[in-house]
């Protein structure tokens, strides 16, 4: 059991925020972290009953099974709310070919209309050359993540290699 308002305060209508980062967190790095200047338990509240207990120094969260935990907060005005979260884990599949089998987004973008043109060409050539599902979606993945999103926009659904190189070229 632990408390985020320990670390950073109290923080009213955020507290909810604060402690669902910090459960996500604590799922990712598979540790929980302490609750600062905690000292003695609450002599009414029978912990070893319930099976629980106030973490006092990072402790390891090591599991074979899916983490979950559950989040509550009490909000300014009395509202409460209660979530669980689950750690998620990705699930390795790859199609053999370069089917994805459910739609795909592509944002391209660029300074101008000509150079949207020529953007959308280039990755019709490159997409044109993936040998899988897992180059196709690191080619969609990194358009929507590592590149700038400009002015001048396209955006392209598609279901398998072939279905983008078409797109792309009869836009291009």
């Amino acid at each position: 059991m632990g408390s985020v308002k320990t670390s950073i305060g109290h923080l009213e209508a955020g507290a909810g925020v604060a402690g669902l980062i910090k459960t996500a967190l604590c799922c990712e790095h598979r540790s929980i972290p302490p609750n600062l200047h905690f000292n003695q338990p609450n002599p009414r509240i029978p912990f070893d009953d319930m099976c629980i207990k106030v973490v006092d120094k990072i402790t390891s969260w090591e599991s074979d099974k899916i983490r979950m935990a559950s989040i509550n907060s009490f909000g300014y005005g009395g509202t409460n709310a209660h979530a669980v979260l689950e750690e998620y884990k990705a699930k390795s599949q790859q199609v053999p070919d370069a089917e994805v089998h459910y739609p795909v987004l592509l944002p391209i973008s660029t300074r101008n209309d000509i150079a949207l043109k020529q953007l959308a060409e280039k990755y019709a050539d490159c997409i044109a050359q993936v040998n899988n599902s897992s180059q196709l979606n690191d080619s969609t993945y990194s358009a929507m993540c590592c590149r700038n999103h400009l002015s001048h926009r396209l955006a392209i659904t598609a279901v398998s290699q072939q279905d983008f190189v078409e797109k792309l070229r009869t836009f291009a």
